[in-house]
């Protein structure tokens, strides 16, 4: 027997053969040790953790430089293949669309299926927030997201997609710095332009190249209620993979967009009755097959900026999932973006490249 064991047996004998009273006296004062511990442990871990963030503040992107056509961004992402791509952020891209040449009927189905509130909140929906915490809790585990379009904008430009209360607080600051410097109109176009929608397919130029072989203004309404449906989560929603589950979920946004007035009775027939159109369908669902085995179902582990995160937070739904409707109780969504003034000239100079991430 160790000297530390046979010391351990004495005290516990020792202890055994005190009287009550005198054992649940020692018994509180460990419990109040205890307890004063955990206090000091607390507090050393948030004054750490406040000056860890007062720290990265000083350091944090200027999101002021969104306003500029060409904010000096340069993001590495994935090729189809796994292959790394530089993609600026910006006019410098050739693949850039300007928001006025975006069409609207893409516009409104992008928030009625992503961010139904985005043009009255301020950054955050806390109403949808409360609701995917109840979700979640409900479920025992994380099945459903509540990122508004700035929140997805600000991890795919400046953050990892580490699940941790700090990157969360992160990205919460850059959101409200974001929301104060440049309008709706303009997180609207950035954000459409670096999203990401399928297989090495970034911003909504691309996309539309990619699935329906046109420019974005010639897309044709229920051709902007399939790109919609994909944003989700553009890895198990592709229309290529999964052809039923976008006819489905593109009738339900389509009734979202008649409901609220966006679309008449007769545009909604019109796109009702359109058959799924895409192009090159063989190559397409080959590619969303491979592309789709690169994607395990496993935690989001830390990882560089880069690619665009799967918008929404997304979890592959059930077969039987529907469409959340989580705005039914207010129309927000259709006020119309004012007038954007945070054009500017292009600047010289390269932000430091953000490498590509696995998922």
């Amino acid at each position: 027997m160790s000297v530390r064991a046979a010391i351990s047996r004495k005290i516990n004998i020792i202890y055994d053969a005190l009287p009550a009273p005198v054992k649940m006296g020692w018994a509180r004062a460990r419990v109040h040790i205890t307890l004063k511990r955990v206090i000091i442990i607390t507090a050393i871990l948030v004054v750490a953790g406040g000056i860890s963030f007062a720290l990265w503040t000083r350091k944090a992107p200027d999101v002021s430089k969104l306003k500029k056509q060409s904010p000096g961004i340069t993001l590495k992402l994935k090729t189809a293949d796994g292959k790394e791509r530089l993609f600026d952020v910006g006019t410098k891209n050739p693949s850039w669309t300007p928001i006025d040449n975006v069409p609207q009927n893409l516009i409104t189905a992008i928030i009625q299926s992503e961010d139904i509130s985005f043009y009255s909140h301020h950054g955050f929906d806390f109403s949808e927030i409360w609701d995917a915490i109840k979700t979640d809790i409900e479920e025992m585990s994380y099945v459903r997201g509540a990122s508004t379009i700035s929140m997805q904008l600000v991890k795919n430009l400046y953050l990892t997609r580490e699940k941790s209360m700090g990157r969360k607080i992160k990205e919460a600051y850059l959101v409200v710095k974001m929301e104060k410097a440049i309008s709706k109109k303009r997180i609207m176009e950035l954000y459409l332009n670096i999203v990401e929608w399928g297989p090495g397919v970034y911003g909504v130029k691309e996309a539309s190249a990619y699935y329906f072989g046109k420019t974005p203004s010639e897309l044709t309404l229920d051709e902007a209620a399939v790109l919609a449906v994909i944003l989700p989560n553009p890895v198990y929603y592709n229309p290529y993979k999964r052809p039923k589950y976008a006819e489905k979920k593109k009738v339900q946004i389509l009734e979202r967009m008649l409901k609220r007035g966006h679309i008449t009775e007769e545009a909604f027939k019109t796109a009702l009755e359109a058959p799924l159109a895409l192009k090159n369908v063989a190559k397409g669902a080959a590619e969303a097959e491979a592309w789709e085995k690169g994607f395990p179902d496993e935690e989001d582990t830390e990882e560089t900026p880069g690619t665009p995160a799967k918008t929404g937070d997304a979890t592959a739904p059930s077969k039987e999932e529907s469409l959340e409707n989580p705005a039914d109780a207010g129309t927000a969504e259709d006020q119309k973006p004012q007038t954007d003034n945070d054009t500017g000239k292009a600047t010289e100079g390269t932000a430091p490249a953000q490498a590509p991430a696995a998922n």
